[in-house]
């Protein structure tokens, strides 16, 4: 590490140093402008106007599996590391390539420009500075609270429409969750500020660990309606896990609300619902009849410990 005085000219201009070899690798000479950026940690980040960007183009050729294709077209998106993504050797296996336009439909701004018998180019359109991790995270736990809305209607059997729609804002869900997780990497780039995020980096990367928990409540709800089909409900277990939807759906709630509004008295409460949680959990247990019912009240058990997580990050926050 090299260090600089810093010197006075004049009355009240403080001046600074560059290095000779950074100057020079950075094509710069006198009268070139540099971009200055604050930290949050009160450091000062110097840029060059010759600033590696991204790149334009990276190229991803599928070898032989085309779950291994997506997972990197989504590693893709996710760090922001290109403009355009070529993709090649998917030769006429039409499945291949539908299955990648419906991937680019959950990517929110790949859009695909080329197709081609062998080759399809996307485009990243999107501009991050246009979203913020707060406002994402915040119609994440929206559509999350609608779902369970859903399920509450699929479990009273007043609609059956009901599973379609949980599946079409799951995929929301997910679709927020992508982008969320790509805002975060565009944060941790320190040499690109946010002009609209208000959020510390530290309050970021927690926003983003409690989108992953939402992510997670989001698929196990598809997992309880789905499960809810094949149930033949007998006595009062309808209404008993009614009761239990109603009450999971209010402690997701508050544990979101906790993290949004830094309420830490809320994120305590939801802590000592747990007991309340586990004793409706024992209580539906002891009255299942059949195995598909002891799989709903385990995926409650586990919507639970997610919503949890989410209080506890609302305390360790408080600790900043």
């Amino acid at each position: 590490m090299e260090t600089r005085k810093v010197q006075v000219t004049g009355k009240s201009t403080y001046i600074l140093t560059l290095p000779k070899k950074w100057v020079t690798e950075s094509v710069m000479e006198a009268g070139s402008s540099v971009s200055l950026s604050y930290q949050e940690d009160g450091s000062l980040v110097i840029s060059p106007p010759t600033l590696r960007k991204t790149k334009a183009l990276k190229r991803l050729v599928m070898k032989e599996s085309g779950d291994e294709l997506k997972r990197n077209i989504i590693g893709a998106y996710i760090m922001g590391s290109c403009q355009f993504l070529e993709i090649s050797g998917v030769g006429d296996r039409q499945e291949i390539k539908n299955e990648i336009r419906e991937l680019c439909k959950v990517l929110i701004g790949y859009e695909i420009v080329e197709v081609e018998d062998s080759r399809i180019l996307i485009q990243d359109i999107l501009d991050t500075d246009e979203f913020t991790i707060e406002a994402g995270f915040k119609r994440m736990s929206s559509l999350v609270f609608l779902m369970f809305n859903d399920l509450l209607d699929v479990l009273r059997a007043t609609d059956p429409e009901a599973i379609g729609d949980i599946m079409r804002r799951d995929e929301d869900v997910n679709k927020i969750f992508f982008l969320l997780s790509k805002l975060i990497i565009s944060r941790l780039n320190l040499k690109k500020t946010s002009k609209s995020d208000r959020l510390r980096l530290i309050e970021a990367f927690y926003y983003r660990l409690a989108a992953s928990e939402l992510e997670k409540i989001g698929g196990l709800i598809v997992k309880i309606a789905h499960d809810l089909e094949r149930v033949n409900f007998s006595g009062g277990e309808a209404e008993k896990f009614l009761d239990l939807g109603s009450f999971t759906q209010q402690f997701i709630q508050d544990s979101v609300n906790s993290l949004r509004l830094s309420d830490v008295k809320l994120a305590n409460n939801v802590l000592k619902e747990n007991e309340t949680f586990d004793a409706k959990l024992l209580v539906l247990n002891g009255l299942a009849t059949e195995p598909a019912l002891e799989i709903i009240t385990d995926s409650f058990g586990r919507i639970k410990d997610y919503a949890r997580n989410i209080a506890e990050l609302t305390i360790d926050l408080s600790q900043l």
